[in-house]
């Protein structure tokens, strides 16, 4: 949404890279204080041990809290320049390739065809998992990243 409001008020955003590194550890950092505890409670079923993952659980939601708070001081206080886009001179902007109107509707048919194809694998993976069995956990986890990348690898090797 970050992106979509700025994008009405300002035609080139700027973002900090810097910050933006921030973001990103932060919410690495997220992801795993509330992931680990969730990953393990669900692994030790006991009643002891999920006891002890709550209280995990716990002391992690208010150590991110606070680490929130100490993020939000080193954003408007400490190193406000670090998130400040830099100020630049306005030079002539090319013009756009397509009208919004056009772009809209490029943007209709490419999700529609998107859809499709994603029917379509679904479906040619659902025969594959069942005549070659193989678990449902191996595709999701392996076999669908590289299907969905194969554009990018192949414009690397391509490249390269």
């Amino acid at each position: 949404t970050a992106f979509l409001v700025g994008g009405c008020f300002k035609k080139t955003q700027t973002y900090s890279q810097q910050g933006a590194a921030t973001q990103c550890t932060l919410m690495a950092m997220t992801v795993f204080a509330i992931g680990l505890p969730t990953i393990y409670a669900n692994i030790l079923r006991q009643g002891e041990e999920w006891e002890h993952m709550v209280q995990v659980s716990r002391w992690s939601s208010i150590f991110l809290l606070f680490t929130y708070c100490a993020y939000l001081y080193f954003q408007l206080g400490t190193h406000r320049s670090l998130f400040e886009s830099p100020e630049e001179d306005e030079d002539e902007e090319d013009p756009p390739d397509l009208s919004p109107c056009t772009a809209a509707m490029l943007l209709g048919c490419v999700t529609v065809v998107t859809t499709y194809s994603t029917d379509f694998l679904i479906g040619a993976l659902k025969g594959t998992v069942e005549s070659l069995d193989i678990s449902k956990e191996f595709v999701g986890i392996i076999l669908l990243p590289i299907i969905g990348n194969a554009a990018e690898h192949y414009t690397a090797i391509t490249v390269a």
